[in-house]
């Protein structure tokens, strides 16, 4: 009876109230002052859905939440997860992590996908935060190099929840093509843009002239996010594979990552099929693979480089899941055959 008028000597996730804000402001941007304005100005709209604080003794050690995918209804992605630079590395981090999944379990959550770094600068607490994940089961399932700037990779980790009970599988969207009508500059990257994209019936429309705009804008890389049945709808043994992402789709597929290479139209002139190690399009390359998102979960990345790259075979071996090896081969307007649901929202990798 006297417990609740008393402060609790362990540490309890409770949910955020607008009373904890100014204190997990200030926690988040004992790391990164960038994601406390960011989250400041969500607060102070009222964006408290799915966010928690670690509470001990009345004080706010951190704070963690989650989001649910915009297309996949049994998926997450953790937001706003930081602890005070006194309390990192002692544990509450784990407890965070362990108690998460059990309130998600009433919402029928399949999997949590975690968004994080390789950033050199954050340095040992990156590096704590990945045994942590392990250590709790949580796979690498996607390593982007240079998505964020160049030197720092866009990495995914995915942790299963043992208690969700698989249903129906949907249906496989029956488009098989589309169209490149966009694209937007992705959060927290030097010189990344996503490129928005709508289902049609067949074939592919407007990739090089948008590939082409961003590049004026000052684009680096393009990141554009296809569904998982564009593998089932076309002829994808033309791609080739680089690594895979399991089940942000319904449990009878997989994601993948690909690049194709070979012949293409780039920036408005064409190029011949070269050799793996050679330079494509001079100051120029175009490198496709899939990754995470859309509604099962596929997404290809054009990497536009006005620098000089390395070449085609290098990048493969930076690449940490290689899976296969198959000759790639990029059509007349740049990719062929590529399939997708119809949508409005490219829905890029979400971001850190």
């Amino acid at each position: 009876m006297f417990g609740s008028l008393f402060a609790s000597r362990e540490p309890a996730l409770k949910p955020m109230q607008m009373t904890h804000a100014a204190r997990v402001v200030a926690v988040i941007e004992e790391t990164d002052e960038d994601d406390a304005l960011e989250a400041e100005q969500g607060f102070l709209k009222g964006a408290l859905d799915g966010m928690f604080v670690l509470m001990k003794d009345r004080q706010v050690m951190g704070v963690t939440g989650y989001a649910l995918d915009e297309k996949v209804p049994d998926v997450v992605w953790p937001s706003w997860t930081y602890l005070t630079g006194s309390d990192t590395g002692g544990g509450p981090g784990g407890f965070m992590l362990n108690d998460l999944p059990g309130r998600l379990k009433d919402w029928g959550i399949r999997k949590i996908f975690i968004v994080t770094s390789d950033h050199a600068k954050d340095g040992e607490v990156i590096h704590a935060a990945y045994r942590m994940y392990a250590d709790f089961g949580a796979e690498v399932e996607l390593t982007v190099p240079d998505y964020h700037a160049p030197g720092e990779a866009k990495i995914v980790y995915g942790l299963d929840n043992p208690e969700f009970y698989a249903g129906q599988a949907p249906e496989p969207h029956s488009d098989t093509g589309l169209a490149i009508t966009g694209a937007k500059h992705e959060p927290e990257t030097d010189g990344t843009a996503g490129l928005v994209w709508e289902g049609r019936p067949e074939g592919i429309a407007g990739l090089a002239d948008r590939l082409d705009r961003a590049h004026r804008d000052g684009a680096r890389m393009a990141v554009p996010s296809l569904p998982s049945d564009i593998s089932d709808a076309r002829a994808w043994h033309r791609r080739r594979r680089v690594s895979c992402i399991a089940d942000n789709q319904p449990i009878t597929t997989h994601q993948d990552r690909r690049r194709c290479d070979g012949h293409a139209q780039s920036f408005g002139r064409r190029v011949n099929q070269p050799d793996l190690g050679q330079d494509i399009f001079g100051n120029i390359k175009l490198i496709a693979v899939v990754a995470i998102a859309g509604f099962v979960g596929y997404s290809i990345f054009f990497a536009a480089d006005k620098a000089q790259m390395a070449g085609l075979g290098q990048v493969l071996d930076r690449t940490q899941y290689v899976l296969d090896t198959y000759q790639g081969y990029l059509g007349d307007n740049g990719v062929t055959e590529i399939s997708g649901p119809e949508t409005d929202n490219y829905s890029a990798l979400p971001q850190r």
